[in-house]
């Protein structure tokens, strides 16, 4: 309490080397420790006004969470209290380790952590758009650990911000997020419930523009597949034991995930399709650009799963075709190359043909040539006579000027 900053920054130093050094320091030093650091930091207003103090007394804090983890729990309520306003502190250093200590507290006390740890969310999130880089991090980061050893109902307000996070310029915000992503997918104790929220995310994280990042991403989801495999390898049994080989029509220059992360996927298909059919249509590019990325994937872990849905996912790609963005419209006509390897022409294309009944446009022969392109030979044949049929309708090649018709017809000849 020492007027002098100096003093008050050499006692924190000088309890800090006590705790380090002598063993036969106990627990009971927290009863001390604890009524000076609430006063000091806990407070609606900052008590301590000089910043290096702050830091060191957040310091003095992660050593006792680090020290006397297991001893902490009856003052949990003072130390989230200094939490939530340290967290939000000015100091960008300072708001840095508090994320750091709060991680640290959820780790060492979880099932007491429970109870508090929606306390401070709502401060970390705040720090999600801090201009430097570093922080936006060490948030994400901590914001992994309080939800996986809290409150996992605190998923369903970070899901926002997280989302928002993936359109960061920073590749290391980018990796950040798809760790915890990752961590939640295998840890989080209610994550069967969020499965259909935390997928898109790690799905998009495999189309990174860092290649390690995408790297990365893939492994990361290659382990949540194994994982998922061995918590459901009861109801896969037959799965595994039937699907030995590779299918022999697989898109080119793709490596196929493995089961556990197709059928993570694909039973939750339906609850993801929705959400991406909208993102797809939206406002923003940089939106519409991860939603055509997603498609992609969606597609590729999917695969013969995405037969119930193909309605809705078709009428979706006929208008994110015809994007202004040149990178959407590539990703689609991806999609629908991918689509073709895994859903047979007979299926597709009686979707396809009668949508365009009404008027052809851009969208619709874009999305048939790619699923013309993407198709097995042998299965295509059978079906190329009643395409040509359809588009050599009266009604359907002069509802356009020849030119129109030209650039449409160049969509579908391959």
């Amino acid at each position: 309490m020492d007027r002098s900053e100096a003093c008050r920054e050499l006692a924190v130093g000088i309890v800090k080397y006590i705790i380090n050094h002598y063993s036969d320091i106990n627990e009971d030093i927290i009863s001390y420790l604890m009524p000076v650091l609430v006063q000091r930091l806990g407070g609606q207003e900052i008590v301590e006004k000089s910043e290096e103090v702050r830091l060191s007394l957040i310091s003095l804090l992660q050593l006792l969470v680090q020290k006397y983890s297991s001893k902490l729990a009856p003052h949990l309520n003072d130390l989230i209290n200094i939490l939530t306003m340290t967290i939000v502190d000015p100091y960008p250093k300072i708001k840095q380790e508090s994320c750091l200590c709060a991680s640290a507290l959820a780790k060492a006390l979880p099932q007491n952590f429970f109870m508090q740890s929606e306390s401070l969310v709502k401060p970390i999130l705040q720090n999600f758009s801090h201009q430097h880089s570093r922080i936006r991090m060490t948030a994400i980061l901590s914001i992994g650990d309080v939800v996986c050893h809290g409150n996992n109902k605190s998923v369903d307000p970070v899901m926002g911000p997280l989302g928002e996070r993936m359109f960061d310029q920073v590749p290391g915000v980018r990796q950040a997020i798809a760790q915890v992503v990752a961590a939640w997918l295998m840890k989080l104790p209610d994550r069967y419930s969020y499965f259909h929220r935390l997928l898109p995310l790690i799905l998009t994280s495999l189309c990174d523009e860092m290649p390690d990042l995408a790297a990365e991403a893939w492994e990361l989801w290659q382990n949540i597949g194994e994982q998922y495999l061995l918590e459901n390898e009861k109801d896969l049994k037959d799965t595994m034991d039937f699907l030995t080989q590779p299918p022999s029509h697989y898109p080119p220059e793709v490596q196929r995930p493995n089961l556990g992360c197709r059928t993570l996927v694909q039973r939750n298909a339906g609850k993801i399709i929705p959400a991406l059919a909208n993102e797809l249509g939206d406002w923003q590019v940089d939106v519409r650009l991860k939603a055509s990325q997603l498609l992609c994937q969606l597609v590729l872990n999917a695969e013969t799963h995405l037969t119930h849905h193909l309605e809705k996912l078709l009428v979706a790609m006929y208008r994110a075709v015809q994007d202004d963005d040149a990178r959407v419209v590539e990703n689609v006509e991806k999609a629908a190359k991918y689509l073709a390897h895994f859903v047979p022409p007979n299926v597709t294309l009686s979707l396809v043909l009668p949508a365009m009944e009404d008027g052809v446009t851009h969208g619709h022969l874009k999305v048939l040539g790619g699923i013309l392109w993407g198709s097995e030979k042998s299965a295509l044949v059978g079906e190329l006579e009643g395409v040509a049929n359809f588009l050599q309708r009266h009604d359907v090649c002069w509802q356009q000027s020849v030119s129109e018709m030209q650039a449409h017809m160049s969509y579908v000849v391959y």
